[in-house]
């Protein structure tokens, strides 16, 4: 992300490590490198996995913490768990 100065906001990175071979050791591959959030169908295995996903993070990055939103928002948030 540095070489792209790529500095702020959501990444997504997929990179592939090829099998060994008898000449030589695993070598990464870049595959992609985007300025955007992985799939959305995530975020429910994420929140449910470690209690957060990558939207809430960037959400509270950039507006503060749930107890900081405007009054009367609830409606215009994203619920992943229903």
């Amino acid at each position: 992300l540095d070489a792209l100065n790529v500095h702020w906001g959501l990444s997504h990175t997929e990179i592939i490590v090829e099998e060994e071979n008898e000449n030589a050791e695993p070598q990464p591959r870049l595959v992609e490198v985007n300025c955007r959030q992985h799939n959305t169908d995530f975020a429910p295995l994420t929140t449910a996995a470690v209690g957060y996903n990558a939207l809430d993070m960037l959400l509270a990055a950039y507006l503060g913490d749930a107890d900081d939103f405007p009054p009367h928002t609830e409606h215009m948030r994203l619920v992943w768990n229903d």
